[in-house]
């Protein structure tokens, strides 16, 4: 999409541009954003209900509007910018956040609190060998089928996160198909509404019932602890604590399954760039850096609404005004990132934004990027000739949360 004018701040909803906006490339954001860059980096836009929000584009600038306290991130808030309908039902359902990452502190804090020890540096170090244990079980089931050609998502992507985040809250793998099924139909942006309600509270009432066997039955995964620590001292009730769960599980494997699917097909389409990994493994950590830069995945998640008039990118947005930092526009701003369209794994992309910024950036980013890490490598390093084995214009993608539903390869 282009835009084809400047819309005015005090233009109506229905003139300003749609969002969110279609995608040319599907690894790529829209180039539109490059135009609000360049012309316009704080600019109104009109979402599905008819409401308006602002986008901010550039990498200065969205840094700023996810740290700055004047902007909040509860999605109960009047204005916040609901992207889709079925996410609007389950709010409207239950009144309250869905999950803790929709809050603001304190009680955004004192939750996040409850589980950090879960997922810090020491205690994702420790899964390591666990980890690439579960990579080599994987890698070696997909190998041993006879046609040489598999589906990666179903093969690879999906099954090495979800078994990660299972062992370390405590679901029974085998309930986790199911449990997929039912997130996946909570949300998305031609999700039907009642189907999502119905959904989300089928979640809701399988992990009341998988609390109730853990209160039984304790072990030594994140939800006994929970039900110990937090849940039976009264720090969090059950229905805050079946949302918090919840979270963790969406969050914990949705995410990385994406990016272990699309970073695996950028190296596969990118034969330098895969080359100088299979030659120099120790340049994966910089790669996976990259590759999160590059895809910026999620990139429509860091909604926020203004809670007071904030001067920003020579734009006033109003209290009560929906904002949306596009994270994938501050990945891909030339003023940050040299050449910034281009994949260069020998680039420093730290700085990336691709987890967020401030109090609501990715808790789980230590243990995502490590699964990244093992499985990219351990790909690369045991199955060489691997290639794709489908157009890849047959690709269908996620939107959401950017992604493919499947992918088949071949070796």
């Amino acid at each position: 999409m282009t835009l084809t004018h400047e819309p005015s701040a005090s233009a109506s909803a229905d003139e300003l541009p749609a969002f969110p906006m279609a995608r040319e490339c599907p690894f790529s954001p829209p180039r539109a954003y490059r135009q609000m860059r360049e012309e316009r980096p704080v600019a109104p836009v009109r979402l599905w209900n008819g409401n308006k929000a602002w986008l901010v584009t550039r990498f200065d600038d969205v840094r700023k509007i996810l740290a700055d306290k004047r902007i909040s991130n509860n999605i109960t808030h009047p204005g916040f910018p609901v992207l889709y309908a079925a996410r609007a039902a389950v709010m409207q359902q239950h009144g309250k956040p869905p999950y803790f990452h929709f809050m603001d502190p304190p009680e955004h804090t004192e939750h996040r609190r409850m589980f950090t020890q879960d997922f810090s540096v020491i205690r994702v170090k420790e899964l390591e060998e666990e980890i690439q244990s579960i990579v080599d079980e994987l890698i070696d089931e997909m190998l041993a089928g006879a046609d040489r050609s598999a589906d990666y998502v179903k093969a690879i992507a999906l099954p090495i996160p979800t078994r990660v985040i299972a062992r370390i809250l405590g679901f029974p793998y085998a309930d986790v198909a199911e449990l997929q099924g039912m997130m996946n139909a909570t949300s998305g942006f031609g999700q039907d509404p009642e189907v999502a309600k119905r959904s989300y509270t089928r979640l809701n009432d399988y992990v009341s019932e998988l609390i109730a066997r853990k209160e039984a039955n304790p072990s030594t995964d994140t939800i006994s602890r929970l039900i110990s620590d937090q849940l039976h001292p009264g720090n969090i009730d059950r229905p805050g604590l079946i949302r918090v769960i919840l979270f963790l599980l969406i969050v914990g494997h949705e995410t990385t399954t994406s990016m272990i699917a699309l970073g695996t097909l950028m190296l596969l389409e990118h034969d330098e760039q895969r080359e100088k990994l299979i030659k120099d493994p120790s340049l994966m950590q910089n790669a996976v850096e990259e590759l999160l830069r590059y895809l910026s995945i999620v990139h429509l998640t860091t909604c926020r609404v203004a809670i007071e008039d904030i001067e920003i990118g020579g734009e006033t947005i109003k209290a009560g005004e929906g904002v949306v930092a596009l994270v994938s526009s501050a990945n891909r701003d030339a003023s940050q990132f040299e050449n910034p369209d281009v994949l260069d794994i020998e680039r420093d992309a730290r700085t990336h934004v691709a987890f967020g910024f401030g109090v609501h950036q990715c808790l789980g980013q230590t243990l995502a990027r490590l699964e990244l890490r093992i499985t990219l490598n351990s790909i690369l390093r045991r199955i060489p000739t691997l290639k794709l084995a489908q157009p890849i214009d047959d690709l269908k993608f996620k939107a959401y949360i950017n992604g493919v539903q499947s992918m088949t390869v071949a070796w």
